[in-house]
């Protein structure tokens, strides 16, 4: 493609999908060798990222510039100017792109424009930006027109992810750039009247020579209330008519079938990819068959679905379910800060080590999640009552890690019975994997404390500690 193609994907109301549909596309177009484009411009809500985590050197986009640095780099430089001329240099977004690691068929490739440099000051840059005087005194429609033009050249698509709303940067993707604009909305009735409008402006807002094609989604379809589905179906179709008449009229019964994208609760809990959540990529009515019909009547072919290995898929599938460790580590703080709490306010007794055994359960959900080899050695080191006990929770949760250090330690100095208790359950567990040497620490740890910190008076401990010198014997 000589001249590659600028979709605008839209949605009037937060919610729809709408990112998780864009990074879909995308991929599913780079599987059939397209050179893809993909553009954050939810400049206030930025999360595409998000799907492509695995894929990125910098997945949390702590050094990545991208959009708003963008524009901020040529206003900064614009605004010293008199003339109207853009240096060529600003106006290459394509530096501002990282690529998508993945081993895609032959020409297939997705680089990606995040939204900005993520962090405290990233806000800032974003609110302070001001796109009034960026349009009126410094060009910038000019500059990116320019822009956009430039990487038509260089790619086959262009996916732009607008922010929800109605907004100046809304209007730019919306209005200003885009070939099609696909409008994703939920079938009630402030989404399907929101998302109309918009689209409705939109189009009067293109010139003649340059018609805007619409593309309505509904998506998070519920099935459940099949009169209510049926009723708001027939009512979305009714308003949304003026805007689909480039489809063929004998395709728009089938377009709006095959669109749809029903509501599927695995997707609700985490930003994973289609292509690696879905085993049979053929299926009727998943999420990937009805976003690659999207992408199908977007290009005007016929697209295959990905084809990925189970043993690549299985891995990638993990990697999605890592948390980033600044999100855990914040996390397992706050953990931390509350048994501290707890055991500040509570009153000793069975009631404050339930609710201290409740928060230990809690720190176990972060275990299978990141990778934390390292991490209970970090929060035990701390030397905070709460962090010992977050560290020994997920010693517990994974002790394939043999967190051995801090057990031993927590044995044989604790801060507290507590403590003292899940360090013997990790020690108990540690026993039957762990080397001699690393048992006989163990067991040394114990037998320094039985008599003196665990005595009859806490069965719990005097128990679960002789039950370990025990089966030490007898291994």
């Amino acid at each position: 493609m000589a001249d590659g193609k600028v979709i605008t994907l839209y949605s009037y109301k937060g919610g729809t999908g709408r990112s998780m549909a864009l990074a879909n596309v995308a991929w599913i177009l780079a599987a059939n060798s397209k050179r893809v484009l993909v553009i954050d411009w939810d400049l206030e809500a930025p999360g595409l990222h998000k799907y492509f985590g695995p894929f990125l050197s910098d997945p949390e986009l702590l050094e990545s510039n991208g959009l708003i640095d963008f524009v901020i780099d040529y206003a900064g430089a614009a605004a010293g100017r008199t003339d109207a001329q853009i240096d060529p240099p600003y106006a290459n977004m394509q530096r501002f792109a990282v690529p998508i690691a993945w081993d895609f068929p032959v020409g297939g490739r997705i680089d990606f424009v995040p939204s900005g440099r993520q962090g405290v000051s990233y806000a800032s840059r974003v609110n302070l930006f001001d796109w009034q005087t960026f349009y009126q005194k410094l060009n910038g429609g000019q500059f990116l027109d320019l822009a956009i033009q430039r990487m038509r050249s260089k790619y086959d698509y262009i996916l732009i992810d607008s922010r929800t709303g109605v907004s100046d940067t809304a209007g730019i993707c919306t209005v200003q750039l885009p070939d099609d604009l696909v409008v994703f909305f939920t079938l009630n009735h402030q989404s399907i009247g929101g998302a109309s409008e918009i689209a409705k402006s939109a189009v009067s807002q293109r010139p003649a020579d340059r018609p805007l094609r619409v593309f309505p989604v509904p998506t998070r379809v519920d099935r459940s209330e099949k009169a209510k589905l049926e009723a708001a179906q027939v009512r979305a179709q009714a308003i949304f008519y003026p805007f689909v008449t480039h489809i063929d009229l004998q395709q728009r019964d089938a377009y709006w079938g095959a669109v749809q994208i029903d509501y599927e609760a695995f997707y609700s809990y985490e930003e994973v990819l289609a292509p690696f959540a879905e085993q049979r990529l053929n299926s009727s009515g998943s999420m990937l068959s009805s976003i690659q019909r999207l992408a199908e009547f977007l290009t005007g072919v016929d697209l295959i679905p990905p084809s990925i290995a189970e043993h690549d898929r299985r891995d990638v599938l993990a990697r999605f379910a890592l948390t980033s460790n600044s999100d855990v580590g914040s996390a397992l703080e706050n953990l931390a800060a509350q048994y501290e709490e707890i055991r500040a306010e509570m009153k000793a007794g069975p009631t404050r080590t339930r609710t201290m055994n409740n928060l230990v359960s809690r720190a176990f959900l972060f275990a299978d999640g990141i990778d934390i080899v390292a991490l209970p050695q970090q929060m035990f080191s701390r030397n905070r009552p709460g962090t010992r006990v977050v560290a020994l929770a997920l010693a517990e949760a994974r002790t394939r890690d043999e967190h051995l250090p801090l057990v031993v330690e927590a044995i044989s100095s604790p801060v507290s019975q507590f403590e003292q208790f899940h360090a013997l359950m990790v020690a108990r567990q540690l026993m039957r994997s762990v080397q001699p040497s690393a048992k006989a620490l163990i067991t040394d740890a114990i037998r320094g404390q039985i008599g003196k910190y665990i005595t009859e008076s806490d069965p719990s401990r005097w128990v679960l500690a002789n039950d370990i010198l025990e089966s030490s014997k007898l291994s």
